[in-house]
């Protein structure tokens, strides 16, 4: 029963932490894709 319930939370703790680090990934691509695009979209001609 409590080997049951660890491995339900560790599971949901890796879940949790994946999402996280998704998360953050994803903000991190987008601030990065806002600043190479952020160029193109003004331009001076």
């Amino acid at each position: 029963m409590f080997s049951e319930f660890a491995t339900v939370i560790g599971c949901l703790s890796l879940v949790l932490l994946t999402l996280m680090a998704l998360s953050a990934r994803d903000a991190r691509v987008m601030r990065i894709k806002a600043k190479v695009r952020h160029p193109q979209k003004l331009p001076r001609k």
